[in-house]
């Protein structure tokens, strides 16, 4: 088994309306947006999550780890990258 490193790569509100969780007056906080990249033969998979262990919203393949830390990074920053699975 390869080991996956995970990062935190987005925090902060991105919220447009109030959720169930927020309070009166403001917005409900999203979960911070993870990276995630492990080896896999000769390629290194690339994901993000909306949380830790949660919902994926892109991937990818690269063919080095740094490469792919970079991918993932520009994929969490995309203004569409919540709540859009691929």
């Amino acid at each position: 088994m390869t080991a996956v490193t995970t990062t935190l790569v987005r925090t902060g509100r991105y919220s447009v309306a109030p959720g169930p969780d927020s309070d009166i007056c403001g917005h409900a906080d999203e979960p911070g947006i993870y990276s995630h990249v492990w080896r896999d033969g000769l390629h290194v998979i690339w994901m993000i999550s909306a949380g830790r262990n949660g919902l994926i919203l892109a991937s990818g393949r690269a063919w080095t780890r740094g490469r792919a830390r970079v991918k993932a990074s520009a994929a969490a920053h995309r203004p569409d990258a919540k709540g859009r699975a691929r």
